[in-house]
Protein backbone atom coordinates (compact mmCIF):
# COMPACT_ATOMS: atom_id res chain seq x y z
CA UNK A 1 0.00 0.00 0.00
CA UNK A 2 3.18 2.42 0.85
CA UNK A 3 4.21 1.97 -2.66
CA UNK A 4 1.37 2.67 -4.55
CA UNK A 5 0.74 5.75 -2.39
CA UNK A 6 4.34 6.85 -3.12
CA UNK A 7 3.67 6.16 -7.10
CA UNK A 8 0.56 8.17 -7.18
CA UNK A 9 1.68 11.24 -5.00
CA UNK A 10 4.76 10.97 -7.30
CA UNK A 11 2.33 10.86 -10.71
CA UNK A 12 -0.19 13.78 -9.12
CA UNK A 13 2.94 16.10 -8.38
CA UNK A 14 4.37 15.45 -12.15
CA UNK A 15 0.46 16.35 -13.34
CA UNK A 16 0.13 19.12 -11.15
CA UNK A 17 3.69 20.65 -12.28
CA UNK A 18 2.97 20.00 -15.88
CA UNK A 19 -0.28 22.08 -15.43
CA UNK A 20 0.91 24.77 -13.54
CA UNK A 21 3.45 25.39 -16.78
CA UNK A 22 1.00 25.05 -19.00
CA UNK A 23 -0.91 27.48 -17.18
CA UNK A 24 1.86 30.25 -16.96
CA UNK A 25 2.71 29.73 -20.59
CA UNK A 26 -0.92 30.93 -22.04
CA UNK A 27 -1.38 34.27 -22.92
CA UNK A 28 -4.25 36.31 -21.31
CA UNK A 29 -6.02 36.10 -24.27
CA UNK A 30 -6.74 32.01 -23.61
CA UNK A 31 -8.90 33.37 -21.08
CA UNK A 32 -12.75 35.06 -21.89
CA UNK A 33 -11.95 37.03 -18.57
CA UNK A 34 -9.08 39.67 -17.77
CA UNK A 35 -8.21 37.73 -13.81
CA UNK A 36 -9.09 34.41 -14.69
CA UNK A 37 -5.31 33.15 -15.48
CA UNK A 38 -4.61 34.64 -11.48
CA UNK A 39 -7.83 32.40 -10.33
CA UNK A 40 -6.40 29.48 -11.88
CA UNK A 41 -3.11 29.86 -10.57
CA UNK A 42 -4.57 30.25 -7.27
CA UNK A 43 -7.00 27.35 -7.88
CA UNK A 44 -4.17 25.24 -8.46
CA UNK A 45 -1.70 26.34 -5.68
CA UNK A 46 -4.67 25.89 -2.79
CA UNK A 47 -6.85 22.89 -4.62
CA UNK A 48 -3.37 21.38 -5.67
CA UNK A 49 -3.81 17.71 -7.86
CA UNK A 50 -7.65 18.42 -7.57
CA UNK A 51 -7.16 21.96 -9.12
CA UNK A 52 -4.65 21.10 -11.97
CA UNK A 53 -7.25 18.19 -12.71
CA UNK A 54 -10.27 20.88 -13.22
CA UNK A 55 -7.71 22.97 -14.84
CA UNK A 56 -7.20 20.06 -17.76
CA UNK A 57 -10.65 19.83 -18.25
CA UNK A 58 -11.22 23.75 -18.66
CA UNK A 59 -8.59 23.42 -21.06
CA UNK A 60 -10.42 20.03 -23.04
CA UNK A 61 -13.20 22.00 -22.92
CA UNK A 62 -12.66 25.53 -23.91
CA UNK A 63 -10.39 24.45 -26.65
CA UNK A 64 -7.43 26.71 -25.41
CA UNK A 65 -5.07 24.05 -25.47
CA UNK A 66 -5.02 24.08 -29.22
CA UNK A 67 -3.59 27.29 -29.38
CA UNK A 68 -1.17 26.45 -26.58
CA UNK A 69 -0.29 22.90 -28.44
CA UNK A 70 0.32 24.87 -32.06
CA UNK A 71 2.60 27.49 -30.71
CA UNK A 72 4.65 24.34 -28.69
CA UNK A 73 4.45 22.06 -32.34
CA UNK A 74 5.84 25.27 -34.30
CA UNK A 75 8.70 25.91 -31.93
CA UNK A 76 9.79 22.11 -31.37
CA UNK A 77 9.32 22.05 -35.54
CA UNK A 78 11.61 25.06 -35.83
CA UNK A 79 14.07 24.11 -33.15
CA UNK A 80 14.62 20.21 -35.18
CA UNK A 81 14.90 22.00 -38.57
CA UNK A 82 18.21 21.75 -40.14
CA UNK A 83 20.27 24.93 -39.84
CA UNK A 84 21.02 26.50 -43.69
Amino acid sequence: MGIGLTIFGIIAAVFWIWQFLSLMTYSEANFPDKHDKLIWAAALIVLNALGALAFFIWKIGSGADDAASKKVREILHDATKPAE
